[in-house]
């Protein structure tokens, strides 16, 4: 399940570079398609894991806000590329 969740993070994190560089919507919609089974996948370790230690709820609840500040940000870039490329 870790190993999944760094593959999906990495494509996650790819699509939103390569959004942001070209000042493309259209990788940053996959990026934000792609956070819905990466919050997933930290939700699960945070709170469905049968043994969970306390280091583990703390880094994976900040790992959850730093996706969901990415997630926001990407939010607001999409706005400004889709506004910016049919005006």
């Amino acid at each position: 399940m870790i190993f999944l969740t760094y593959f999906i993070d990495y494509c996650r994190i790819k699509m939103a570079t390569r959004g942001n560089k070209t000042e493309n919507a259209v990788p940053l919609i996959w990026s934000c398609g792609l956070w819905v089974a990466s919050s997933a996948a930290y939700a699960f370790f945070l709170e469905l894991q049968t043994y969970v230690l306390h280091i583990d709820k703390h880094l994976n609840s900040i790992a959850l806000g730093f996706v969901a500040f990415e997630f926001v940000l990407s939010l607001l870039a999409i706005r400004v590329f889709w506004k910016a490329y049919h005006y």
